[in-house]
C-alpha cells in the first residue's frame, strides 16, 4: 500500500521558528521526483529552494503561498495516484492533531504512514493529558495569545482552515470585546476584518461598511483596505479623520491627491528594520573619520586587471581591513554582554545591496586567503546574497562590516553596527584631492572613511589605531599583494 508522505516547514538554524512560504513549483496532481525543487521558503535573511526528498505525486496543498507558519508545520502531502482522498484528509487531520497536542514544543515531523492504517493512527501521543482533545482548535500562538488578552477561546470561531482558531480570530475577539465595554459603535460588529485592517481602515478614512472581503470566511484584510484606499478614500471618514488628528486642509488636501502605492515589508525588510532599531537603541556609536591615500591601491588593481584579475577595489578594501585587524588585534573583537570575543583570524563582511534589502556576507579568515581566492569567494557570496541563496551561516558572525557606496558616487557617510560585530567601516568613492605635501601643491587619490564603533568594544583610542593601520595597509598594497 502506498505510504502518504508529508511536507513540512522546514527549520534553518536554532534561531528560526517560523517562515514564510513564498511560492510553489508544483501543482496538485504534478509527478515529483528526488531533488525537485517544491517551493520556496523566506526566513528573515534566507530565502531558499527547497527540494523534495521523495518521489512520488503532489496531492493536496495545505498551506498557500505568502502564508507564514511555524516550523513543522505540514504545508503539503506527497502520496501516490491511487491513494483513497479520505486517507488523506484522515493523514493530515491525525498531522494537525499531534501538532497541536503538542503545545509549546517544536512541531515534529511525523514518519510517513501507510495509507491503509491513516485512519488508525491515535492523534494523542502517550502520555498527554487526552482532555486537551477536548478543548477549541487552536494554534500555539493562539493560545498564548488568548491568555495575555484573556479571550475565552471556547467563545471564538476559527476561521482557519478545518476550523482551527488563528491569532487573528483571537485579536478579533478581542477587540468586539473591548468595543463591547467602552460601548464603541463606530463600525457595525457584523462587519467580519481583522484588527490590523480595521486600524489601517481608521487612519486611511476608509469605510469598511462598502467592502467585500476577500480573506478566509469573507473576512476584510489589510489588502482589501489597501486596495480601497488606492482608489479613493471615503470623504466623510476622511474629514472625520482630521477633526480627530489635527491635521490640516491643505495637508489633507495634498495626500488625498497624491497617487502612492502601500508596499508590504517583506520577512528580510522586517528583520532588518527590527535589528536596525535594536542597533540604535542599544549599541553606543561613535565616529571616527579619516581620508585614505588610494593612489597606490588604484594603480594595484589596474595592474591586476590588465593580467586579467577581476580584482574590485572593493576587494583589496576587505583585504586591508582583514590585515589591519591582525595588524591591532584589540580591534577584532565581538561585544557579548560582559565579555569580549577576541578573534585570532579576520572575518569580515561586506554589504550587499539585493531587491529585499541589504545582506552582509562573511569572509572567513579573509587575512589567510590568497588574493584570487578573496575574489572568488567575495564574487559568489555576492552573487548567492543578491539571489537569496545564502546559507544562514554565511552572514552570521564577522567583528566588523565594509560598506561601499562609492560606486554610486557618494563622498562619505557613516553606517549603522550589526551586532555582536564591533564596528562598520563606511567608504566613499575615490577621488582626487589637492593635498600638501613637503610644501608643495600635489593631487593624489583619497577615499573617506567613516568609522562606526561600539564604544563598549572600541574606544575613540583604539579606533584610532585602527584606522591607522588601516590607512598605511591602502597605502602600501604592494607589501602586502607580493
Amino acid at each position: 500500500m502506498s505510504e502518504i508522505k508529508p511536507i513540512t516547514m522546514p527549520r534553518w538554524g536554532l534561531e528560526m521558528m517560523e517562515g514564510t512560504l513564498s511560492a510553489w513549483h508544483v501543482k496538485v496532481g504534478e509527478e515529483v521526483a528526488v531533488g525537485q525543487v517544491l517551493m520556496d521558503v523566506e526566513s528573515e535573511k534566507i530565502a531558499n529552494e527547497v527540494e523534495s526528498e521523495v518521489a512520488g505525486t503532489l496531492r493536496r496543498i495545505v498551506v498557500d503561498a505568502g502564508d507564514t507558519v511555524n516550523i513543522g508545520t505540514l504545508l503539503g502531502v506527497i502520496a501516490a495516484p491511487e491513494t483513497p482522498e479520505d486517507a488523506i484528509d484522515t493523514f493530515i487531520r491525525d498531522h494537525r492533531a499531534i501538532t497541536f497536542n503538542q503545545g509549546d514544543e517544536e512541531p515534529a515531523t511525523p514518519e510517513p504512514v501507510q495509507a491503509s492504517a491513516a485512519a488508525k493512527v491515535d492523534p494523542t501521543p502517550a502520555g498527554r493529558n487526552s482532555q486537551r482533545t477536548d478543548a477549541p482548535h487552536a494554534s500555539p500562538t493562539a493560545r498564548r495569545l488568548a491568555a495575555k488578552l484573556a479571550v475565552d477561546l471556547s467563545k471564538v470561531k476559527g476561521t482557519g482552515r478545518g476550523g482551527r482558531i488563528s491569532t487573528e480570530d483571537v485579536e478579533t475577539a478581542a477587540a468586539s470585546k473591548s468595543r463591547d465595554s467602552t460601548g464603541d459603535t463606530g463600525v457595525s460588529v457584523e462587519v467580519k476584518v481583522t484588527p490590523t485592517a480595521r486600524r489601517m481602515a481608521a487612519k486611511l478614512g476608509v469605510d469598511l461598511s462598502t467592502l467585500e472581503g476577500t480573506g478566509r470566511g469573507g473576512r476584510i484584510s489589510v489588502e482589501d483596505v489597501e486596495r480601497a484606499a488606492s482608489r479613493a478614500p471615503d470623504p466623510r471618514l476622511q474629514q472625520e479623520r482630521l477633526a480627530t488628528d489635527g491635521t490640516s486642509q491643505v495637508e489633507a488636501q495634498d495626500f488625498a491627491d497624491s497617487d502612492y502605492e502601500i508596499i508590504k515589508l517583506d520577512t528580510m525588510r522586517k528583520t532588518i528594520a527590527r535589528r536596525l532599531v535594536e542597533s540604535k537603541q542599544e549599541v553606543p556609536h561613535f565616529y571616527l573619520s579619516v581620508d585614505l591615500p588610494a593612489d597606490e591601491l588604484l594603480e594595484a588593481q589596474a595592474a591586476l586587471k590588465a593580467d586579467g584579475s577581476r580584482v574590485t577595489l572593493n576587494d583589496l578594501l576587505i583585504k586591508a581591513c582583514a590585515l589591519a585587524l591582525q595588524d591591532v588585534p584589540e580591534a577584532n573583537v565581538q561585544f557579548h554582554g560582559d565579555i569580549l570575543h577576541q578573534f585570532s583570524d579576520s572575518d569580515v563582511a561586506f554589504a550587499v545591496a539585493t531587491a529585499g534589502g541589504l545582506i552582509t556576507p562573511v569572509v572567513r579568515k579573509a587575512n589567510q586567503k590568497s588574493l584570487d581566492t578573496l575574489v572568488t569567494e567575495i564574487r559568489d557570496l555576492a552573487e548567492r546574497g543578491r539571489a537569496g541563496k545564502l546559507a544562514r551561516s554565511e552572514f552570521q558572525g564577522g567583528v566588523m562590516t565594509l560598506s561601499n557606496l562609492g560606486m554610486y558616487g557618494i563622498d562619505s557617510f557613516a553606517a549603522v553596527i550589526n551586532p555582536p560585530q564591533s564596528a562598520i567601516l563606511a567608504v566613499g568613492t575615490a577621488k582626487p584631492r589637492a593635498v600638501v605635501r613637503d610644501g608643495s601643491v600635489v593631487v593624489q587619490s583619497e577615499i573617506s572613511a567613516t568609522l562606526s564603533c561600539d564604544h563598549r568594544a572600541i574606544d575613540g583610542a583604539l579606533g584610532a589605531r585602527w584606522l591607522d593601520a588601516l590607512r598605511t595597509r591602502v597605502a602600501t598594497p604592494r607589501v602586502w599583494l607580493g
